[in-house]
């Protein structure tokens, strides 16, 4: 598996605290069958270091990574919070697409409703593909709102957690009818130390319920087009 959301790079955000809890949580990725992982650290709020200053942090933590001889390799992106100055901290060089590529991980607000249509058209004319990040979890998105992103050529990304965990029976519907319709790019596992990783049972559950075809795009084949931009 290619796992293209998570926050195991230590101390820049809300996920892990320290490098000893980046080694368990790698080491159990790598249990669970991943082979490679995108670090996206959060900008938002608090968590505001720009790009530049995390690759200083993601070039560190991968050689530390490197002498503990984990079989797992490691690239650099960002949860960016989308909000109305995105274009002009882009353009300042604040965010970077995964890999250094054109592939953006964008999440919005939970609660706000948004016209995700105007938004897709506008991060697509600066030669970006967005993908967003567990739309699943917010309050006013529809299967109408999934079809309208990849019609416009964006991407949805859809939790590990939200299929297998404890509220997954809160996101059920929605994310049955996206699979059903083919709208499901990416299984993720945006993984915090204080999350459990579950993407190979996500994996299985995807697997028995929608077939190997879908697992293997949306837990490998799309992810590493991603990760090569």
């Amino acid at each position: 598996m290619i796992n293209v959301h998570s926050h195991i790079l230590y101390g820049v955000d809300d996920g892990s605290e320290n490098l000893e809890q980046s080694i368990d949580m790698l080491n159990e990725c790598a249990k669970q069958g991943i082979t490679d992982l995108v670090l996206t650290p959060h900008y938002r709020g608090a968590f505001k270091q720009s790009y530049q200053k995390l690759k200083e942090k993601f070039d560190e933590f991968s050689l530390l990574v490197k002498e503990q001889n984990l079989n797992i390799n490691l690239y650099l992106g960002q949860e960016i919070t989308y909000r109305d100055s995105f274009f002009d901290l882009y353009k300042a060089g604040e965010f970077g697409g995964i890999n250094g590529g054109r592939y953006v991980l964008i999440e919005f607000d939970f609660h706000k409703s948004i016209d995700y249509s105007n938004v897709m058209h506008e991060i697509k004319l600066m030669n970006l593909v967005p993908i967003i990040a567990h739309p699943e979890r917010y309050d006013h998105f529809t299967l109408a709102d999934a079809c309208e992103i990849r019609q416009i050529g964006g991407m949805i990304q859809v939790n590990a957690e939200s299929i297998v965990g404890k509220n997954r029976h809160r996101y059920k519907k929605l994310i049955n009818a996206m699979f059903k319709e083919g709208l499901v790019d990416i299984v993720a596992g945006d993984e915090h130390y204080s999350r459990p990783i579950l993407m190979e049972k996500a994996y299985k559950h995807v697997l028995k319920h929608f077939g190997e075809d879908a697992a293997k795009v949306t837990f490998y084949i799309n992810a590493k087009k991603v990760i090569k931009g």
